[in-house]
């Protein structure tokens, strides 16, 4: 029975080769069942390595050379991987088996995670293998292209704006100062911006001061940008918001095309189309 030192150096070296080799598939034979072979000792075929992440999802095939139920345990933190873990189970119910897949999704991209694997045989002898991965990180870039003003929140004439745009943490204040947009009106700020994260948002804030500002618009109130809404003596404004989030099931993508709208109070109303591509890099198995 290997150490643990010695399966931690197996699992990184198998890592290690399966990045070198680039979407490497593991290929194991099964051993021919034998009630003889007894989990506590070793049933477990091949490394146990996740072959693959796709964004937030890992998953892997294990092979047992006895019918067992597998139980795969997840975890950010090695000590509370007992205590509080993500849990998988293959196997169970149904009957035991020695072919098993399993995955894990809704992880958090650009992480590392513990996880043990547990192989249990008929008898109730257990095998623990002890493994570690890091989910692939995830780019989000975003381009705000259009802005269309349906409300410019003034009575009579144009609204007086100042746009802010805001993708992660870029920030783009003022990308126009004290332009002239009435409602049905548009503008192409045609602003590229990329951040790294499971939730990336991505902010337009219009900022009406109700004046022509001939040499220099006044100070709003602290205002600009406050990436919310409202209103005082001296301007309103409102925040348009979308979030680009892993959790929702976003894979890789190339230039969706995307529309977001500030809220219905909003004193300013406006919609906003972007494009968004996502990508997945790093240790995709």
């Amino acid at each position: 029975m290997l150490s643990l030192r010695n399966r931690l150096a197996r699992t990184a070296f198998a890592t290690l080769a399966l990045t070198a080799a680039g979407a490497a598939t593991l290929t194991t034979t099964a051993a021919p069942a034998s009630a003889s072979v007894n989990c506590a000792a070793d049933c477990i075929l091949g490394d146990i390595t996740p072959q693959g992440v796709r964004g937030v999802e890992i998953y892997d095939y294990v092979q047992t050379t006895v019918p067992t139920t597998l139980t795969v345990k997840i975890s950010k933190n090695l000590y509370d991987l007992e205590a509080q873990p993500i849990a998988y189970t293959s196997g169970a119910g149904a009957g035991k088996k020695t072919n098993h897949y399993w995955s894990q999704s809704n992880l958090t991209p650009g992480t590392n995670y513990w996880y043990y694997v547990y192989a249990t045989d008929a008898g109730g002898n257990v095998r623990k293998e002890l493994g570690f991965v890091h989910t692939a990180d995830r780019e989000v870039t975003i381009n705000i292209n259009k802005i269309t003003v349906t409300d410019d929140s003034d009575s009579s004439g144009a609204g007086e704006f100042r746009v802010h745009l805001r993708v992660g943490d870029n920030i783009s204040a003022s990308h126009y100062d004290d332009v002239s947009v009435s409602s049905g009106e548009y503008l192409n700020p045609n602003w590229t911006a990329f951040s790294d994260g499971a939730s990336v948002p991505a902010m337009v804030e219009l900022v009406d001061d109700d004046e022509d500002c001939i040499f220099a618009c006044l100070p709003t109130g602290g205002t600009a940008p406050s990436w919310g809404q409202g209103s005082n003596s001296l301007a309103d404004w409102a925040t348009a918001k979308l979030y680009s989030n892993a959790y929702t099931g976003e894979p890789e993508l190339s230039n969706k095309i995307v529309e977001f709208s500030t809220p219905a109070n909003a004193p300013v109303k406006f919609k906003v189309l972007a494009a968004v591509k996502v990508k997945y890099y790093g240790y995709k198995g």
